[in-house]
């Protein structure tokens, strides 16, 4: 049995398994459509897949202390993962951002300002989704699929469907 030395890995292995609770996006798939049961539209939590694989998740809000470590991580376990970041984030480390990208993880959008997103008004979530990415796609370029991760989880049919309205 393997065991977990280093405190950076164990601290990695234990967010890879809490985000494993909250697929949000296949490497390997450019859209994936968003799921409707019994009148509620759902976000997407789970990809079907063939193969056995876990999708690694992170937000990044509040720091970049660990960010190096963390890409460090990834890259000697050969293991790619998926960046939400919000805009205040990227516009105070751009070159963090950068480094992702350019490390071959996928960067998703998680507001401008980390706000709840259910109580906004249309015109407010879509500049809290506009905002972000228009500072993402002039650090790394538009991405193929835009994703967006709700702070705090906090989501409600009017939040799926103005994310689903701006594509």
């Amino acid at each position: 049995m393997h065991t977990f030395r280093s405190p950076t890995l164990r601290l990695l292995v234990v967010v890879a398994l809490c985000a494993v609770s909250l697929v949000y996006y296949s490497l390997r798939q450019k859209s994936v459509a968003v799921t409707s049961l019994e009148d509620h539209t759902l976000p997407i939590y789970c990809v079907e897949r063939e193969e056995k694989v876990v999708a690694l998740t992170f937000d990044a809000a509040w720091g970049a202390d660990h960010t190096l470590e963390i890409l460090q991580a990834l890259d000697d376990h050969d293991a790619e993962a998926t960046f939400f970041l919000v805009g205040f984030w990227v516009q105070h480390y751009p070159d963090m951002v950068e480094e992702i990208h350019e490390r071959g993880h996928a960067v998703g959008n998680h507001s401008e300002n980390h706000p709840k997103m259910s109580p906004l008004s249309a015109e407010q979530m879509l500049a809290e989704l506009s905002d972000c990415q228009d500072k993402l796609n002039a650090l790394i370029g538009e991405p193929e699929c835009l994703i967006f991760r709700p702070p705090f989880g906090d989501y409600d049919e009017r939040v799926i469907q103005t994310c689903q309205d701006a594509g």
